[in-house]
């Protein structure tokens, strides 16, 4: 029979789950790690506050590093993050024929798109150059002060060079919240049928699918 003190088994619980109060991942061995999971640990940020697109590739990739690094204590994580990888998150299992990523949930959305989802080109962020820098595609982001749009976006245009589109006017609010002008926008911009990706109407009609990395807080589609 082993004994333990108070204070080893004090030390191996914040091993496997950090210690109390803590709510960011520590690195607990040098080791290689991905700049996703690098970035969290200096900025002492969640795993569950992903700093990538939720549901994207690099989101799946990442916790299930995540997930590797804790079983092997190699990382402490703090006991939300903890019960969130001890699901089967970072996983993929196919389901109606599809591959799915596993325990990772989403708000239903009223047109049956998922985080994951393709539409007229693959969902999943590409890296591209644009104008001598590289930049992420397909991965809208809010304008600076000054913008003469509120959201731009890299996206490939129908001869597959890298444009820099802008949409949404900078001087109207997104009125999502209210069911009438949501139904009303939907119907003028006939939303159903949005056209291409690179045009701006496609963005402006599927803005809820990225509401959480564009800081908006509204339910279901627009």
């Amino acid at each position: 029979m082993i004994y333990l003190r108070a204070s080893d088994l004090r030390a191996l619980v914040e091993r496997a789950v950090g210690k109390p109060g803590e709510t960011h991942p520590v690195a607990l061995k040098n080791c290689d790690m991905s700049q996703g999971i690098l970035f969290h640990v200096d900025r002492k940020l969640p795993l569950r506050e992903s700093v990538h697109r939720y549901g994207s590739k690099e989101h799946v990739e990442m916790m299930r590093e995540a997930r590797q690094l804790v079983s092997r204590r190699h990382l402490s994580v703090d006991e939300e993050d903890g019960l969130l990888l001890s699901t089967d998150i970072g996983e993929y299992g196919e389901y109606e024929g599809r591959s799915v990523p596993l325990d990772m949930p989403f708000e239903a959305s009223d047109d049956g798109w998922e985080p994951w989802m393709g539409s007229d080109v693959d969902w999943r962020l590409e890296e591209a150059d644009y104008q001598g820098r590289d930049v992420d595609l397909n991965d809208p982001f809010r304008a600076g002060d000054g913008g003469s749009h509120k959201f731009y976006v890299y996206t490939k245009n129908d001869k597959g060079n890298v444009i820099k589109l802008g949409f949404g006017s900078p001087d109207m609010s997104v009125k999502a919240h209210n069911p009438e002008r949501a139904r009303s926008f939907l119907a003028r911009h006939n939303c159903d049928t949005p056209g291409p990706r690179w045009k701006a109407r496609w963005w402006s009609c599927n803005l809820h699918r990225y509401k959480k990395q564009l800081g908006l807080n509204f339910k279901g589609r627009w």
